[in-house]
């Protein structure tokens, strides 16, 4: 029999062990995975308002601006009634240098872009013994070569006691790969991590004692749906097993339930990168097709009748031999299951009538019956969730009051909120239901003749340009016309089943405001075009501006699918009424057609409307899971019926099941991989090196026997400019100090004489067109003994600058300009780098027995002309001058950022440039600058180009 004392020892200690579990994750280091929608911004919201006394100095890295002005808007509402307390703080590219020491200083919570952070820790502009600790957003996207992991060991070199908090609700993230999580715990020196999965049992336990009873309501697909959606699927399986035989190399379980997500085709691409230019243009083809296919599946179930085939028509009008654009034929349009596509998916539109009583019968509105060629019958097929949302909505409004089910005048106001994926959905449901709640019950009709009217005119009008089109280029001999019209060109008139309608806007004027038709790869070549036109143009500044938001377009770019707007949608300002008080139709904070800017939390979004009735009409894991932890919240009060529309076995039911049970298995896998890893005591940085291992740093063996020499390390100085890239990253790994300044002359200055101008491989291009790169090298050759090129390549892309397919090398190829950029500086050398790492290796060979670089010195190098011009610059700064002088001078070829200020401070205006000598410009802005803007202005169109 157990003794009373000893049990309630043992219950005290138990007591006290979870006691400190509590304690470790609150004041200790780790790493947070948690399901999607759990409140993982409450987490991160909660551990702000702790630490956001100024007595602390905590860093929040890896959050967007947009959540960065969200967290503080909502952590200012928390803390209005605390005293002592500071809000967020934000420090970006638009806090002056000058201010940031005193911020760090007086402490509080702040929110650091990672590149200024990281410059201001190596020039000792924080006191980085003092920072309390660090919070890591979306640890799942943290690399090795990441500024936030530079910042990470850079903190823990000097800070031994702070804390590092790394947060991420992306458990399939850490799966893929070899030892992922071990491998980003490390990066992120931690050694604990902890899972909060949705079947963890304490969530279990307190979501289910105010559970959410979900009314599921499956809606069969009608029988073209379903014979259009089978056929796709087998277009799919056909495309996958070309993918698998044409390419051995990718290491992915090839099925359809894998490819139904976005990441599915980005796994691919990334492992086909490397080996990209040795495989033919067939296979491109087929890997492009994948996400087609993929995307029409998604619409077939979200788009109308009528958008769904207009995009097949794109589809069809980009792959026919008329098309400038076509190379190679999608072999998917050739299988059976296609041609079956394409005739389901034009009977939903309409047919052909048979004979005249059918047409007699036939009931459309007066505008579009006009508009119809001859025996059609329009069929319009709305889609099936349409008539079970307005059956639920009427059920609603009967279970409020039966007897005045309209009345907008009733006292209680119910409110129904309908969520779903897209903007272009949610205008439409708007349109159904504003007409079906004045008794219009044929609303969804009325919305498909009218798309079906404006589709019909839209094919007019695309008729008319097209022939238009057609006659410019047959009459216009110039090859700058020619290319201008060649957009057009590939536009299929109305008697054939295609059409681009990429640049077309509602008012049948060429390159309208609305935004293009996207699809992967091949949908911009139009875009393409117009760009390679005006290439020589490009004004320096965009271009700045382009490299400093390089990020966030890509992850912008990755969330888009063509088809998201059409050229003959019905405008919500025109057709739609607003919003009333019981009807609210709002979009997933995660759905992939939302701008950034947009982007409304899902609990927020639920704490503001607070509705009584909810339909979920795209399912979606994580606003139900957002759902009930609101529900939860809710204690006593009365929780929201919800409905929940999801079709009948259909992929879009296929896919919510898979995600389910990916996330499933991926906290299955990771909790596995925790329970036989191996993590070091020092991983997390906190135990300082033996004495021993300092000896050894001090030691300098360019002194005779060896002997220490304190405070000798290596360095190299680095260009601000630079730490968009992982390079100086690489370099301090390597035992070397950074010293970030910012350089006129080069980026990298590796010993007195050694100086290094680095290009990825597409700023060499631009670098090239501008004229800027001759410059550079020009003033790394006057001021260093050793000037070095070093062309960098993408660690994750093929190390080849020319495709293995093209024989003959022209002028006009960056080979030949790289070879006369030799002739032209017999002293210059040019490094080629695979990736940053190569690039980092040579960096350290180069150093060897070489002299330190001075900081000074090598800052004043190439300033005499800015010195010059001090008396004017003081007197007229930047902002003073016209704006729009500005972009036109920056335009000039030959002008570039580093010479622009002394034109502007020399030459009155630019018809004074314009009329300057050669010889004159050559004193002003050297030598290949000079040449080009003298060229510039004494040049015709009519002149050969050079």
């Amino acid at each position: 029999m157990t003794n009373p004392d000893n049990a309630a020892k043992l219950s005290t200690e138990v007591k006290n062990k979870l006691n400190n579990n509590k304690k470790k994750q609150v004041d200790g280091d780790g790493l947070v995975i948690m399901s999607r929608g759990l409140g993982l911004r409450k987490v991160l919201l909660a551990f702000l308002n702790i630490y956001s006394h100024n007595k602390n100095l905590v860093i929040l890295l890896n959050t967007s601006q947009q959540e960065i002005e969200s967290l503080k808007a909502e952590l200012a509402i928390i803390q209005k009634s605390r005293n002592g307390q500071s809000f967020l703080k934000i420090i970006n590219n638009e806090t002056p240098s000058s201010e940031r020491h005193s911020i760090y200083i007086n402490g509080g919570m702040l929110a650091i872009t990672s590149r200024i952070l990281v410059v201001d820790m190596l020039n000792k502009v924080i006191p980085t013994h003092l920072i309390t600790g660090i919070l890591v957003n979306h640890a799942h996207t943290v690399t090795e070569t990441s500024m936030e992991a530079f910042i990470l060991r850079l903190f823990r070199q000097e800070n031994k006691v702070g804390f590092i908090k790394a947060f991420s609700d992306s458990p399939e993230s850490f799966i893929y790969g070899i030892w992922k999580l071990e491998k980003t715990m490390r990066t992120l020196f931690l050694r604990n991590v902890y899972f909060w999965p949705r079947f963890h049992l304490a969530i279990s336990k307190e979501l289910e004692k105010n559970r959410v009873s979900v009314l599921e309501i499956r809606v069969p697909l009608s029988p073209n749906m379903k014979t259009i959606q089978t056929s796709l699927i087998e277009c799919l399986e056909s495309t996958l097993l070309d993918v698998k035989r044409l390419a051995n190399y990718v290491d992915i379980d090839f099925n359809i339930e894998n490819a139904l997500f976005r990441s599915f085709d980005k796994i691919i691409r990334n492992q086909l990168n490397p080996i990209w230019y040795n495989i033919s243009n067939r296979a491109k083809k087929i890997v492009g097709d994948l996400k087609t296919i993929r995307s029409l599946i998604d619409f077939l179930l979200t788009y109308d009748c009528v958008a769904f085939y207009s995009l097949l028509e794109t589809i069809l009008a980009e792959n026919t031999p008329s098309s400038i654009f076509q190379q190679e034929n999608s072999p998917w349009l050739l299988l059976d299951a296609a041609n079956t596509v394409f005739s389901l998916a034009k009977n939903r539109v309409y047919v052909t009538a048979s004979n005249q009583k059918e047409l007699e019968n036939c009931k459309v509105t007066k505008e579009l019956k006009p508009l119809m060629p001859k025996y059609t019958i329009p069929i319009l097929e709305e889609l099936p969730k349409w008539k079970v949302l307005k059956a639920i909505i009427y059920e609603i409004f009967e279970e409020i009051d039966p007897f005045k089910k309209w009345n907008k005048s009733r006292k209680e106001n119910k409110k129904i909120l309908i969520m779903v994926n897209s903007k272009r959905t949610s205008i439409q449901l708007k349109m159904v239901l504003s007409l079906f709640k004045k008794n219009e019950i044929n609303g969804s009709y009325y919305l498909m003749n009218k798309l079906l009217e404006n589709y019909f005119k839209w094919k007019k009008k695309m008729l008319y340009f097209n022939k238009n089109s057609v006659h410019s280029n047959n009459t216009n001999t110039n090859n700058n016309n020619m290319n201008s019209n060649s957009n057009s060109q590939k536009n299929t008139n109305s008697s054939k089943p295609g059409g681009r309608y990429a640049s077309l806007n509602n008012s049948g004027n060429p390159g309208g405001g609305r935004r293009r038709v996207r699809r992967g790869k091949t949908s911009t070549n139009i875009n393409f075009i117009q760009t390679h036109i005006s290439n020589n143009s490009i004004e320096e500044s965009k271009m700045k501006l382009e490299e400093e938001n390089d990020e966030n377009k890509k992850k912008y770019e990755d969330e888009q699918e063509f088809g998201e707007y059409l050229p003959f949608d019905i405008q919500v300002e025109d057709e739609m009424e607003k919003d009333d008080d019981n009807i609210i139709i709002r979009e997933y904070s995660f759905a992939g057609f939302l701008k950034q800017s947009e982007v409304v939390d899902d609990y927020k979004l639920l704490e503001e409307i607070r509705p009584d009735y909810v339909i979920i009409y795209d399912p979606n894991l994580n606003f139900i899971r957002n759902l009930e932890i609101y529900c939860a919240s809710l204690k006593k009060k009365k929780i929201p019926k919800v409905y929940m529309l999801i079709y009948d076995n259909s992929i879009e039911e296929q896919r919510y099941l898979s995600q389910i049970r990916r996330e499933k298995h991926a906290f299955e896998t990771l909790i596995r991989e925790k329970s036989v890893m191996s993590i070091p005591i020092d991983q997390d940085g906190r135990i300082k090196l033996q004495p021993e291992d300092d000896f050894w740093k001090e030691i300098n063996t360019r002194i005779a026997g060896g002997q220490i020499e304190k405070g000798y390390k290596k360095q190299i100085i680095v260009d601000t400019r630079e730490f968009r890239c992982s390079l100086p990253l690489l370099i301090h790994s390597r035992e070397i100090n950074v010293k970030p300044y910012t350089l006129i002359v080069g980026d990298y200055v590796l010993t007195p004489d050694h100086c290094v101008e680095r290009k990825s491989i597409n700023d060499l291009i631009q670098s090239f067109k501008s004229g800027r790169l001759y410059n550079q090298v020009e003033s790394m050759t006057k001021y260093y003994k050793q000037p070095i090129l070093l062309i960098e390549f993408n660690q994750d892309k093929s190390f080849l600058l020319q495709n293995v397919n093209k024989t003959e090398i022209s002028n006009e190829d960056i080979q030949s300009k790289i070879v006369l950029l030799l002739l032209s500086f017999p002293n210059l050398k040019i490094l080629w780098a695979s990736s940053p790492y190569a690039s980092s290796e040579m960096f350290e060979d180069i150093k060897k027995d070489q002299k330190e670089p001075d900081e000074e010195e090598a800052v004043s190098k190439g300033a005499e002309l800015l010195e010059k011009n001090n008396a004017t610059y003081a007197q007229y700064s930047t902002q003073q001058y016209n704006l729009t002088p500005q972009e036109m001078l920056l335009s000039i070829p030959g002008v570039y950022h580093k010479n622009y200020k002394i034109i502007m401070n020399n030459v009155e205006n630019i018809l004074e440039l314009s009329q300057m000598s050669e010889d004159q410009l050559k004193k002003l802005v050297g030598i290949e600058s000079a040449r080009l803007i003298y060229s510039f202005f004494n040049s015709t169109p009519k002149d050969k180009r050079e």
